[in-house]
């Protein structure tokens, strides 16, 4: 998402990003959500996210409760590590 830091996109694009029906966006925009927004805030998506009546990704999923349970440092060392590969990425809805 070049030219706009995630921490300047509002919780509602936020989220329908994490609901894109493109795999490559939902993950781009939630490592990055999870690498750069504060754990409050990775915490309130995640309870919004979860509660959600829409389509939710386990791996959307996985990303957030990631950065709401690790610290910083750790959060950030993943995202860098794992963020980046793709096989066998999760695609799978919880609910629909």
């Amino acid at each position: 998402m070049p030219g706009i830091p995630i921490a300047k996109i509002s919780g509602d694009a936020l989220l329908a990003l994490c609901n894109h029906e493109s795999k490559e966006v939902r993950k781009a925009a939630v490592v990055q959500a999870v690498r750069a927004l504060p754990v409050r805030r990775i915490k309130s998506i995640l309870r919004e996210y979860a509660s959600s009546d829409k389509h939710r990704y386990y791996n959307i999923i996985h990303w957030l409760d990631l950065g709401a349970s690790m610290n910083r440092d750790d959060t950030r060392k993943v995202t860098q590590v794992l963020g980046n590969f793709s096989a066998d990425d999760h695609n799978h809805e919880v609910c629909g």
